[in-house]
């Protein structure tokens, strides 16, 4: 899997050796020693599986204990989570460090007095890692809490539970802490993907969502429901099922808000994001899609990216309602796919897993709410 960092100028990848490669977006180079594997960062200094055991460690020391499966950054680029084929979830704080000059490096390549200077430098760390679930992580995100300002890290596991992470509480002496108790989401589905819905990516004003709410019928008190919790300062978490249903659940409470019918054309989800905040060259490209005016008030809506774990990705129009118009979807790679990561305005990419290839393709939210005027109102898009 792959993940790229919240700048776009780092990005991750991380393989089968259950290693984490950091590369400048750029020049492809390696930012540092790559993390994880048979080796962890903690502290600054590596240490080995064999030494953390030696010194009385727990079995869940030394970094991830199989084959990546996910690489996510946190929105403010200070933390990177990791999950894997052992069910582990790891962390990765970007802290500043003391490093001696010779860390590294031969003796014959260092100058005269070099052995003995000590500088800092920012460098990923090594915090800890648990296991949330009793069985395999299928879908993790982070997402900044809207009144709060830190970060805030969910976990949706096989087990049909869902778990959040105390990241405050977390670091490298107290290792990953595990939250709030773990929340049962499903009875006989099992979910595949979750993301969270941040409130103001459901692209939805107040006389859009009157006017939906008197549209009548399924489909208008759905997007009128969508409308209303869009509105409000809570964020939403959004799963999908291994029963082609797209279901969204209270951030807090974990309580479920709304299901919904997943695209039909993609089969099993496998991945779920959304994209980001469009910035200014984004929004006038979506004016000049959709005809709107420069002085339009209303945002961008929002988008959710969503992927298969063979071929197939696409993207749904917020608020998820059920309208089978504001969906659409593409064969992105011929066969298994790797991952799809949703990037900054209205870029996403894919990651071939048999084929070895990466694209990258650009969403178009004027055509998306073209489509979906096009399906009809009321009852007949359903």
């Amino acid at each position: 899997d792959g993940a790229g960092g919240s700048d776009g100028a780092d990005g991750g990848s991380g393989g089968a050796p259950g290693y984490i490669r950091l590369v400048d977006a750029d020049s492809l180079e390696d930012t540092q020693a790559p993390l994880g594997g048979r080796r962890g960062l903690r502290g600054g200094g590596l240490q080995t599986q064999a030494s953390a055991q030696s010194a009385g460690a727990s079995s869940l020391d030394g970094g991830p204990a199989g084959a990546i499966t996910a690489l996510r950054f946190s929105a403010d680029g200070q933390w990177l989570a990791s999950t894997d084929s052992a069910g582990v979830l790891c962390l990765w704080r970007h802290s500043r460090v003391s490093v001696r000059a010779d860390e590294g490096r031969k003796e014959w390549q260092l100058g005269a007095g070099e052995a003995d200077e000590v500088h800092e430098e920012l460098r990923w760390v090594y915090v800890g890692r648990a296991r949330p679930h009793t069985g395999d992580i299928v879908g993790i995100d982070w997402t900044t809490d809207p009144t709060e300002g830190h970060a805030r890290l969910v976990t949706v596991g096989s087990d049909r539970r869902v778990a959040e992470i105390d990241v405050l509480s977390c670091s490298a002496d107290a290792g990953v802490v595990v939250g709030r108790p773990r929340v049962r989401i499903e009875h006989t589905a099992t979910p595949t993907a979750c993301c969270w819905v941040h409130p103001s990516e459901a692209g939805i004003g107040g006389a859009a969502a009157q006017q939906q709410g008197a549209s009548g019928g399924p489909g208008g008190s759905a997007a009128a429901e969508a409308a209303a919790t869009a509105q409000s300062t809570e964020l939403l978490l959004a799963t999908a099922s291994d029963e082609m249903k797209l279901r969204l659940f209270s951030g807090g409470t974990k309580t479920c808000r709304r299901t919904v019918a997943a695209p039909e054309f993609a089969g099993a989800i496998a991945f779920l994001g959304t994209l980001r905040s469009e910035g200014p060259a984004e929004a006038a490209r979506r004016r000049a899609e959709s005809g709107a005016a420069a002085g339009a008030a209303d945002g961008a809506p929002g988008v959710m990216v969503f992927g298969a774990a063979e071929r197939s990705a696409g993207v749904v129009m917020l608020p998820l309602d059920g309208n089978p118009n504001a969906s659409a979807g593409v064969l992105a790679h011929p066969g298994q796919m790797a991952a799809v990561l949703s990037v900054v305005g209205d870029r996403v990419v894919t990651v071939g897993g048999d084929d070895g290839t990466l694209a990258v393709w650009r969403v178009s939210r004027g055509r998306l709410a073209e489509l979906r005027q096009a399906g009809g109102a009321d009852m007949e898009p359903f």
